[in-house]
């Protein structure tokens, strides 16, 4: 398991083996760093690293060290996901507002994704399905692209939702969604047109994530 802690003071990004509890740290513990993410093989975490008031990408292995910038722009490039094995997709703000950019494990040959709507961030992929927070006109709604059609459609219901979780298989996604003024969670399948609310009495409940399907 991969997080981001405090615990020094500014955010470093540990790694930490759920069975033995053993834990590493992962990032440079002098540098800011927040939003790690593992890739498919498990042997490699991408997250983002604070440097002059910028955020850019970087790549290390599963133990920490070897770190390489992948990202060299100003602004804040950050929510890195790897798409498959080469492809991390994240959000920035280079061009003004926050949109989907992709790029190589190695850096190089960067490209925007997402083009509609002023705001898209946050992304979760599966396939060729990436889900993703857009806000517009002090909403927030999901929606998933077709990376390779580039055809669109938002899925949820609600004005204030985000941090979509698509699920390994491309056919749901949950989210987190403002019901009554309480952060509750709620899944919708990949056309929106079949949706459910998943309330709980526990509190504000967000940041939902899948586990991986198990043969």
């Amino acid at each position: 398991m991969a997080y981001v802690s405090y615990e020094t003071g500014r955010p470093v990004v540990y790694a930490q083996d759920l069975a033995s509890g053993g834990k590493r740290t992962i990032s440079d513990p002098n540098r800011s760093s927040i939003s790690p993410s593992w890739s498919p093989d498990g042997r490699s975490i991408a997250y983002s690293v604070a440097e002059r008031g910028n955020y850019n990408i970087v790549v290390s292995g599963a133990n920490g060290g070897g770190g390489r910038q992948i990202t060299n722009t100003r602004g804040i490039n950050a929510e890195p996901q790897w798409a498959d094995s080469n492809t991390i997709v994240f959000t920035s703000d280079r061009s003004g507002q926050p949109q989907l950019y992709k790029t190589t494990a190695n850096g190089g040959s960067e490209s925007r994704m997402s083009f509609s709507g002023g705001y898209n961030a946050g992304a979760s992929i599966a396939g060729n399905s990436v889900a993703m927070v857009r806000q517009s006109g002090g909403t927030s709604s999901i929606t998933i692209m077709d990376a390779a059609t580039k055809q669109e459609r938002t899925i949820s219901r609600g004005t204030q939702d985000d941090s979509p979780a698509i699920s390994p298989n491309g056919m749901m996604v949950l989210y987190a969604t403002d019901a009554g003024g309480r952060n509750s969670l709620a899944v919708a399948s990949d056309n929106g047109k079949a949706h459910q609310s998943l309330y709980s009495q526990a509190g504000d409940v967000r940041d939902p994530a899948w586990s991986p399907y198990l043969d």
